[in-house]
C-alpha cells in the first residue's frame, strides 16, 4: 500500500517536471531574453525528474525481486532527498517568475499542453 503511493507520488512528479524540459527552457530565454538563472534551473529540473524516472523504475524492480526492507528503506530515502531538491528548484522558479523573467502565463500553458500531447503521441 505505501510504495502504491510513493509510485503515485512519483509519477505524479514525473508528469509535472516535463514541463521544465531542456528544449523549451532553451526556446523560452532565446524568445524573451530569459536570464541564464532560468535556463540553468530548468536543465537542473530536468536532470533531476531523470534520475526520479530512475529510482521510481528501481523501485519497481525491487517490488519484483527479493529484496531485503532496508533496500526499499535506503532508495525511499534517497527519492525523498531527490524530490526536496526538486522542491527547492521549484522554489527559485518560482522567484524568478515573479522577477518577470518568465514567459506570460498564457503562453507557459500553451507550451506545456503542447509537450504533454507530443510525451503522449
Amino acid at each position: 500500500m505505501f510504495a502504491r503511493k510513493v509510485i503515485g507520488l512519483l509519477g505524479l512528479t514525473l508528469f509535472v517536471l516535463p514541463f521544465f524540459s531542456v528544449a523549451s527552457a532553451r526556446a523560452i530565454s532565446h524568445r524573451t531574453g530569459d536570464s541564464t538563472a532560468v535556463s540553468n534551473l530548468l536543465l537542473q529540473a530536468r536532470k533531476d525528474a531523470m534520475q526520479l524516472r530512475n529510482d521510481a523504475e528501481d523501485l519497481q524492480s525491487f517490488n519484483r525481486s527479493k529484496m531485503s526492507w532496508e533496500s526499499h528503506s535506503m532508495k525511499l530515502s534517497q527519492i525523498r532527498d531527490d524530490i526536496n531538491s526538486l522542491g527547492v528548484l521549484v522554489t527559485k522558479l518560482n522567484q524568478e517568475r515573479t522577477k518577470g523573467h518568465c514567459l506570460p502565463r498564457r503562453e507557459a500553458r500553451r507550451q506545456a499542453l503542447l509537450r504533454y500531447a507530443c510525451l503522449k503521441a
